[in-house]
């Protein structure tokens, strides 16, 4: 033990020579590399002049493969998405697959443009296509495909038209011919009907029905004028 002790105190200051520490700072580099700095510090200034307030389409327009400044820091520069750009310069080709189902999407659509995704979907799979509804949609947003149904607000009145009173509202209902009304209805399992009915209130029977593939006045008409000629001048009888 005293040996021991006598050679670590002989060799105390060599122990902790190797031990880690704040290095000493880095001496500054030589005159090359400085004026590589400034050329590149000069690029970057001459795209910043350019207006970062550009559209971002006129802004990913800039980026161009040049040697002196990475495609990476022009898209920093720049202010675009590096993902969008290596995108928009290398396209994914359309799978065969997909080429297939937007032609049978446009086919459908051809036959039935009131067909939606959730339609084309049964229908793609009575085909045996394995297909959601997100990838319907997405196909027909590709081929700019909508289904020709009404949109929002379509019972909404106009403020401009004349609001008629309701005159049965504390009418009682006691004999047949009192009060006809009449409604059409639609259909649209295969495809669309348009069915109008003309009923007598108090017996809950229906005069006379029409139907038609088509929204015309023309089979209402036919209709009216059918209960009318059977059953009398109905609630216009005195």
């Amino acid at each position: 033990m005293g040996h021991w002790k006598k050679a670590i105190l002989d060799q105390a200051r060599s122990l902790f020579e190797g031990k880690r520490g704040p290095q000493p700072a880095a001496e500054v580099g030589d005159a090359d590399h400085l004026y590589s700095e400034i050329g590149r510090l000069k690029i970057e200034l001459e795209g910043l002049k350019k207006v970062r307030l550009e559209p971002a389409a006129m802004r990913r327009a800039w980026i161009t493969p040049l040697k002196a400044l990475a495609m990476v820091r022009q898209c920093q520069l720049a202010g675009v998405s590096r993902a969008t750009t290596y995108a928009q310069r290398h396209p994914r080709p359309v799978a065969a697959e997909d080429l297939l189902l937007l032609r049978l999407l446009d086919e459908e659509y051809t036959r039935r443009p009131f067909y939606r995704s959730r339609k084309m979907v049964v229908l793609l799979k009575a085909q045996g296509h394995l297909i959601n509804r997100k990838r319907v949609q997405r196909l027909m947003r590709q081929l700019g495909l909508a289904g020709m149904a009404p949109g929002p607000k379509t019972s909404q009145a106009h403020p401009h038209h004349r609001i008629y009173p309701y005159l049965l509202r504390g009418v009682p209902v006691v004999r047949p011919n009192q009060v006809w009304s009449t409604d059409r209805p639609t259909s649209g399992s295969h495809g669309f009907a348009y069915l109008v009915a003309v009923i007598d209130w108090y017996s809950r029977k229906v005069l006379s029905w029409r139907l038609s593939n088509s929204l015309e006045a023309g089979f209402c008409v036919d209709c009216l004028e059918d209960a009318l000629r059977i059953y009398g001048t109905g609630p216009f009888q005195p």
